[in-house]
């Protein structure tokens, strides 16, 4: 019987036929199109971003060669410019608080006596309510956060996220009901008057201020002495360099040739290559059109040319910095923190530290001296006023253990004293147990060698969980030294 069903096209008849080869064609054409712009375009911000990076180090070379004579500047100026975590590329981990970047200017004078002045913008940073990292030379007056006039606003009105207590507008200052906007929240996140006093004694300006190197020839080129020295050892430091540039171009040259590839397919090859060589060899009068030009389509914090000017910069692989102009003021409100605005404040005005017009060579030397200050004084209180301030350095209104943790010694020796009201002992024990329990160790805090020499005297105390606690917070930081001294 004879079978009349049509017999299907083989896969041949059908790459044959002129109407499949022009869909295919016209679909794999637009595709393959639109998949190469992003790889052109990827490849020249890397060649951009390897530029820049290129021509900072031979800027950065160049003003240390010429800096020849010093003086020495005082802080003119200083400020955390606050600004939107949104502006800093993807959230992560849902933060939705500001960042802060730290801004200061230098003045000084040359040796003719003409007054001059430099400025310096640090990274943003998310995690530390003092992002000083790279500046420990820095003098430091005060502590004060420029933001935004609108953004401000913003965060007052806008309920934190993380904040499960209802707002509350008649609740007396400091009780949980109100604090609650996105403000507040990052209020909480400076509260801790004791290690920022701290860290004013330690970077508290002198009369002679810091060190300065310039050129004679033109006093405008500048340099902080301590931006100058390095601690890498040359050869890594240019190893780091090579591969910081190297890597970049080459990643770049190979995404871009990628692109180029597909966008001018149509281009004999010779001439593909042509236009290769000349955009790769005019780099360096493109690359800061380039920059300009991503920053006005994605608005002046896009997260590609933020992530990559930011994240792969010469200056953060090798820790220098270049002198930078500060913005101007604008519409912003400027908004000062110290010890008086502290929500601590009327609790611990009964142990307030001195620093008595001494200056501290390191961070563990100011924090020692305050964490002593506060052991005599808290000692020496009156078992009344001792229990007020046991109760506020209980509280759970701010965060880890910053405002107990500078009494550790204050609390073990109150607490191992019988002389005192039974309550006392037994309430300093409770605070000292707590306190411990919420510290993490950080190998990034203030005053880190200090405050673990602190806990190392809670490894013998007669109750068990105080020395449990403190044996794993010592090994967590012998693991890290371990693993540090393997690294290096």
């Amino acid at each position: 019987m004879k079978d009349n069903r049509a017999t299907p096209p083989s896969p041949a008849e059908l790459a044959a036929s002129p109407a499949v080869r022009a869909v295919q064609g016209l679909v794999i054409g637009r595709l393959t199109w639109w998949f190469a712009w992003p790889f052109a375009l990827l490849g020249a911000a890397a060649l951009a971003v390897s530029w820049t990076n290129l021509s900072t180090l031979i800027r950065y070379e160049r003003l240390k060669a010429a800096a020849t004579a010093e003086s020495r500047a005082r802080v003119s100026e200083m400020y955390w410019e606050v600004m939107p975590i949104e502006s800093l590329g993807p959230l992560i981990g849902g933060r939705t608080g500001p960042a802060c970047r730290l801004a200061f200017r230098l003045s000084y004078s040359s040796a003719d006596g003409r007054p001059w002045s430099l400025s310096f913008r640090g990274d943003p940073d998310t995690d530390s309510a003092l992002p000083l990292t790279g500046f420990g030379f820095l003098e430091v007056p005060d502590l004060k956060f420029r933001f935004p006039r609108q953004y401000l606003e913003k965060l007052k009105r806008t309920q934190a996220e993380l904040w499960p207590w209802a707002y509350d507008p008649k609740a007396p200052a400091g009780s949980k009901a109100a604090w609650h906007s996105e403000y507040d929240l990052f209020w909480r996140r400076l509260d801790h008057p004791l290690i920022h006093e701290a860290f004013l004694w330690r970077h508290a300006q002198t009369p002679e201020g810091i060190p300065v190197r310039y050129d004679p020839e033109d006093p405008s080129r500048a340099l902080p002495v301590a931006l100058m020295r390095s601690q890498i050892p040359p050869a890594l430091r240019w190893g780091i360099a090579a591969f910081v540039v190297g890597f970049l171009t080459l990643w770049g040259m190979g995404f871009f040739a990628a692109g180029l590839a597909f966008l001018a397919h149509d281009v004999a090859g010779r001439a593909r290559v042509g236009i290769f060589l000349a955009v790769v060899a005019s780099t360096p009068l493109w690359a800061p059109d380039l920059v300009r030009v991503v920053r006005l389509v994605g608005g002046g914090e896009s997260l590609l040319a933020d992530v990559l000017l930011r994240e792969f910069t010469i200056q953060k692989f090798l820790g220098f910095r270049l002198p930078e102009p500060l913005p101007e003021p604008g519409d912003v409100e400027t908004v000062r923190y110290d010890w008086v605005r502290s929500k601590h404040t009327t609790a611990l005005a009964r142990v307030v530290p001195d620093r008595g017009g001494r200056n501290f060579e390191s961070d563990d030397a100011a924090y020692g001296a305050l964490a002593d200050q506060l052991t005599g004084r808290t000692i020496a209180l009156g078992d009344a006023d001792l229990l007020i301030l046991l109760a506020e350095l209980r509280k759970d209104d701010h965060e880890g253990a910053e405002l107990a943790e500078p009494f550790l010694e204050a609390l073990k020796t109150v607490s191992l004293d019988s002389t005192r009201y039974p309550a006392v002992p037994k309430f300093a024990k409770t605070v000292l147990t707590e306190t411990l329990t919420r510290m993490e160790f950080d190998p990034n805090a203030f005053a880190r060698a200090e405050r673990l020499r602190r806990v190392r005297q809670l490894l013998a105390y007669p109750d068990a969980k105080v020395a449990k606690r403190a044996r794993e917070f010592v090994a967590d930081a012998e693991k890290f030294e371990h693993r540090a001294r393997h690294a290096d």
